[in-house]
Parts: C-alpha cells; sequence; structure tokens
C-alpha cells in the first residue's frame, strides 16, 4: 500500500516545484496522515484547502476542487457540509472517473462504507484504473467486499 517516506519527499520536492499547488500539498498531507504525522498532515491540508479556495473564488464551478476540498476537509475529521460539497462535486461532473474516486475516499473518511463502495463502482466504470483503487490506503477497508474485489484485476484480490 505504500512507502509514505518516499511519498513524503517526493511530495516536498514537488512543493518546492510548485508551491501554491493545492494538489501536491494535500498528497502530502495524505503521506504524512498515511504515516502517522498527524500534525505536520493537518498543517498542509489546512495549506491546501487555502489554495484550493483561492481557486475557487475564480472557478466556484470547478468539480475537481470542490471534491479536493471536501477530502481534505474530510481528512481533518470535519463533517458538517461535507456530503453537500460531495453531492454538488458529483452533480457538476457526473461522467469524472477521478471525481468518483476522490469522493469515494471522502465517504470512507466519514465513515459511509456504502457510499464509498458504490462510488468506486462508478469511477472504475467511469475508467479509473482498478490498480489505481487498488493501491489508495483510504479504500484499503473495502478490500474484502465483494463490489471492490470484482472491479479488481485477478491479481490484485488476493
Amino acid at each position: 500500500l505504500g512507502d509514505y517516506d518516499l511519498s513524503i519527499e517526493a511530495q516536498q520536492r514537488a512543493i518546492e516545484l510548485a508551491p501554491d499547488d493545492y494538489y501536491n500539498w494535500g498528497h502530502l498531507a495524505d503521506a504524512w496522515r498515511q504515516a502517522g504525522v498527524i500534525e505536520a498532515a493537518e498543517m498542509a491540508y489546512v495549506k491546501a484547502i487555502q489554495l484550493v479556495d483561492e481557486a475557487l473564488a475564480v472557478n466556484p464551478k470547478k468539480a475537481a476542487l470542490i471534491v479536493a476540498r471536501a477530502k481534505y476537509e474530510a481528512s481533518l475529521g470535519h463533517k458538517d457540509g461535507i456530503e453537500e460539497q460531495l453531492q454538488r462535486a458529483l452533480l457538476l461532473a457526473p461522467r469524472s472517473a477521478s471525481v468518483h474516486s476522490l469522493a469515494a475516499r471522502s465517504y470512507m473518511l466519514l465513515g459511509d462504507v456504502g457510499k464509498a463502495l458504490e462510488l468506486v463502482q462508478r469511477a472504475a466504470m467511469l475508467g479509473e484504473s482498478p490498480y489505481y483503487i487498488a493501491a489508495d490506503p483510504d479504500l484499503a477497508p473495502l478490500h474484502g467486499a465483494d463490489v471492490f474485489v470484482a472491479l479488481l484485476p485477478e491479481e490484485e484480490t488476493d
């Protein structure tokens, strides 16, 4: 599922190259969270949210921004308004595999396994890589679910 130290280093390098990229800050926060470095993860999520908000001020209907913000908020343990943000992003981008995939991760963080499974299935139908789905640590709790297993190539289900 992941070498978080390597991921942290790679994301730190990415931030050096593009310090105002919310995506890099979000990935760094995810890596720190997965590595158990919670305080650093929280600071990076706050920075990612700040950068997303700046981008949303320019383009308030960009689904990728809305779903990213919701995921970062959910990663911080916030629940208020997250589901509304996710539903808005899904309505704005009903055919986006990446929006569905990130929404699935968000629902996992909110504890809604059923909705997460539904969105993972939809993301796969829309073209999300089954390898990406299988490798995502936020989706690891789904690995035993029949619907999840059916999405993966045979060698990934062992």
